[in-house]
Formats: C-alpha cells, structure tokens, sequence
C-alpha cells in the first residue's frame, strides 16, 4: 500500500515538474519572439509607415534636435537627413521605439505635406559592435538568409520631381548629386531609366557611386553606379535580389553581388570569414527574423582614407601626434581591442587577464537599472598580440568567441556604466 502510494506520489511530481518544464520553455518562447518582432521592426526589413502623423514627428524633432536637417523643398517637399548624431541617438529604451524608427529612416528621407514618401533610401542599420548583449543573444539562433557586398563609395537615390529624374545624396540635391546625375545621363542612361521604372512601382532605387571621385578606402578600376537596394516608398520593405538583378540586367545596371556561399552560416561564423577579406569593405547581412547588419572587414576598418592631410596651424600637426600618443599609452586602438562574445555574467571581468596572459587591460559593461554585466574587451599591448587571441575557446563550461573590436573606445553612457581593470607589474590590477 505504501509502496503504492509512494509511486504515485512520485509520479505526481514527476508531472507537475514536467509541466513546470514546459511552462518555462513556453514563457521563454514568447520572449524570444517579442524579442525578435521588435529588432526585425527596428533594424531591418519589416513594413514601416511614415504617413502624415509621421510627418509631424519629424517637424518636431527637427525644431528640437540640431543633428535632425530638415529642408524644405518646392512642392512642398519636406527633406530629413540626420548628421553627426551620435550612437545613443538612435538607441532605444530612452525614447518612444516610433521615433527611434523615423530616426533611424532620416538619412535622405523626403516626404510631401500630405505624408506620402517621395524618396526612400536605406535605413540605417548597425554594425555587430552596436548591439547590445541581449540583441546579440536574440540573433543566436537567427540564420543568415541573405548576403551582399558592402560597397565603399557615397550613397545616391533615385528621385523623380516634376517629370525630371535626378539622382540624390544624403543631403539632396548636392554638387556629389549632381556629379551622379551628370555621370549617368553621359555614360550610362540606364541608371535614370531604371529610376523611372522603379519609381514607377512604387519604389526608391538607392546606388552606390564608386570610383576615384568619391573613393574612401576600397580602389574600384572605374567610375560606376552599383544598384545595392530597392525599397518601398509606403511601406519601406525591401526588394529581393533577384528582382534586383532582372531589373539591373533590363536597363543594363551594375547590381550589387551577392555572396550566396556565405547564406545559411551562423553570424559569428560569417564575422570571422570577411574579417580576413581586403580590398573590401564588407557584407550587408539579412537575418532570418528579419534584422540588417552590416559586417565590416578588419583590413577596411584598419586602412586610412587615401589622402593628403591638411594641418591649419603650425601647432596643429604636433597636438595630434601627442593625440595618438596618449591613445597608444592607454590602449584606445582598435587594432589593440578584442571583444569577448558568450562571457559568463556570472565569472568576473578580470578573470579574463588569467585566460589572456597577454591581455593589459580589461572594461566590462554594466546595466545601471539593475547592474546586469554585459559586454566584455580585453586590450592589448600590440596588434600581434590581440590578433593572436581571435577564435573560438571554452572557459569555465561557457564557449567563449573573440572577435575584433569595432571602436577604439569603451563609452558610457546613460544606459551602460564601464569599470575597467589593469593588469600591474604582472599581477591582475583592481578595478575603478
């Protein structure tokens, strides 16, 4: 009889913490896709209307905010283009997510009085450095279903006013706008044919003019406008690359390439691969839940602009030589900086110092709200030695991935605080 008792007993909990189980993969679940319906809304590719009410979000933001350009066009054109903001700008958790959007959208952006998009370029949308721990966690289990080359040139859009096409920057109707308009009407009239026909379905064709009159750090052997994009002007989605390839191949256009063998790969697998690339600045990456990012090349992020710098005053040249010494003494390169991606929030920072043995210095991430750890990044005293600490290793049962670091500095800001320990004459230092 005991016996019996005893084991439906045990069977009774058995099921009650199975159901438990079950419970908590299902709670996780709907996180998780909350998780992703949010990032897919706020970095990539999903439906996003502006209309009239969004019109007016942007007037007011504009009055408010000096980094918001808004120019007025005939026709009652209203032109946004952010400048100069910085990252926190277009950061959520400070602001209504709407208007990190519309943000986020300003980079050329033109509406007319009744709210309706005239040019739609491409969104900004982030490199891997500026997600944060729990953005980058969400992408974990993401695919990568879509991959195009990252030219290196100056954007240009397609607009039509008043039956005449011109091709835009950023900024609008600029001498670089002109000298793209100029350039396709003399050697390739596809390019505005393509405008039109584009336009025509309800879409914006954005470009990128290459060559040597807008070559940044990549060398192209000749001057040409590359079709990287197509979006919808109402709803901003995205046309696939295959319909950007038959309407390139109609109006005889350069579309932008796509690199089919690195689809299907996991995020950190596909970093690693064009982290070795040069002569390329990178990959624009398409996620299965529907977040772009772009993926940028170590060579590229390491290669300075070719050109003559001009220094204003005799003082000037020696100020910035003293610049970049002190950047050295403290470790603010980002040839120097590795980020340590799958740290354990529950093993200390400066333990990393024992793993690296290399390692000079370590920052760590801290949420204010409720101090939860994030990112880590170990620094290094050569560009030798941080190299030499890239790829995959297990620490404590966690797998830990270092990668390159983006930026040559760890800033705080109003939703991260940054503590930082120095190893000292050997020893690991304390922490400040």
């Amino acid at each position: 009889m005991l016996k019996e008792q005893r084991k439906g007993l045990e069977e009774q909990r058995s099921g009650l913490e199975e159901q438990k189980y079950n419970d908590m993969v299902e709670v996780a679940n709907v996180w998780r896709r909350v998780e992703e319906e949010r990032m897919a809304v706020e970095f990539g590719r999903d439906s996003f209307e502006i209309g009239e009410d969004g019109l007016n979000v942007l007037i007011a933001e504009a009055a408010e905010q000096d980094v918001m350009r808004r120019k007025d066009l005939m026709g009652d054109w209203h032109h946004f283009n952010v400048k100069d903001a910085p990252m926190k700008y277009f950061a959520t958790g400070q602001v209504d997510g709407r208007l990190v959007q519309l943000r986020r959208e300003s980079r050329g952006l033109v509406v007319d009085g009744a709210g309706a998009v005239q040019v739609r370029p491409v969104q900004k949308f982030y490199s891997m450095s500026h997600l944060t721990s729990e953005e980058e966690d969400s992408l974990g289990a993401a695919a990568v279903v879509a991959v195009t080359e990252k030219m290196d040139g100056e954007m240009m859009c397609g607009a039509v006013r008043d039956g005449q096409v011109e091709l835009w920057s950023r900024g609008g109707w600029t001498d670089q706008a002109r000298s793209a308009t100029r350039w396709a009407f003399e050697n390739k009239r596809g390019v505005l044919t393509l405008v039109t026909a584009v336009w025509e379905r309800g879409g914006t064709a954005t470009f990128e003019y290459v060559g040597r009159q807008s070559r940044v750090k990549v060398r192209y052997a000749e001057t040409d406008l590359v079709l990287v994009a197509v979006r919808d002007r109402r709803t901003g989605v995205w046309w696939q690359h295959d319909q950007l390839v038959r309407v390139g191949q109609q109006h005889g256009v350069t579309v932008v390439r796509r690199w089919k063998e690195l689809e299907g790969l996991r995020l950190h697998i596909l970093d690693d691969k064009v982290c070795g690339w040069e002569d390329s600045e990178g990959v624009v990456v398409q996620m299965s839940n529907g977040v772009v990012l772009k993926v940028k090349s170590w060579w590229w992020r390491q290669r300075d602009k070719k050109e003559k710098r001009r220094w204003y005053r005799p003082d000037s040249k020696l100020q910035a030589g003293r610049r970049e010494k002190q950047r050295r003494l403290h470790l603010e390169k980002e040839d120097l900086r590795v980020v340590l991606r799958g740290w354990n929030h529950w093993v200390h920072p400066s333990r990393s110092l024992q793993e690296f043995s290399q390692a000079m210095k370590v920052e760590a991430l801290y949420r204010r709200s409720d101090g939860r750890q994030g990112v880590v990044v170990v620094s290094f005293r050569t560009a030798e030695a941080a190299k030499a600490a890239l790829g995959c290793r297990r620490l404590l049962g966690s797998r830990l991935h270092a990668v390159r670091a983006y930026s040559s500095r760890t800033t705080p800001n109003e939703e991260y605080r940054v503590k930082t320990w120095w190893r000292q004459g050997g020893q690991q230092g304390c922490g400040r």
